[in-house]
């Protein structure tokens, strides 16, 4: 049986991260709107992660003097980010 290229190993164990970078800045960008400020004035901590599907992972936002919990979800390539809870 042929062993997979290397090439293809690193993709496969890539993806998830690039999924959670993508989460990451669609909760700033979010959260940015939100508050009203620049991106770069938000800071997203990340707080959890649900691996079932779709994947779901927890943030919480500060910047501009407001804060706001998020959770986002990945689905077949798509993130959306919503507010849980209010915003602060």
């Amino acid at each position: 049986m042929p062993r997979p290229s290397l090439k293809v190993v690193f993709a496969v164990l890539l993806l998830p991260l690039a999924g959670c970078a993508q989460m990451d800045a669609n909760a700033q960008s979010h959260a940015a709107n939100d508050f009203q400020c620049n991106r770069s004035d938000v800071v997203v901590v990340h707080t959890g992660t649900d691996t079932g599907l779709p994947v779901k992972s927890s943030y919480h936002a500060t910047g501009c003097g407001h804060q706001a919990d998020y959770t986002c979800t990945a689905h077949q390539g798509v993130v959306a980010c919503v507010v849980s809870g209010s915003l602060q």
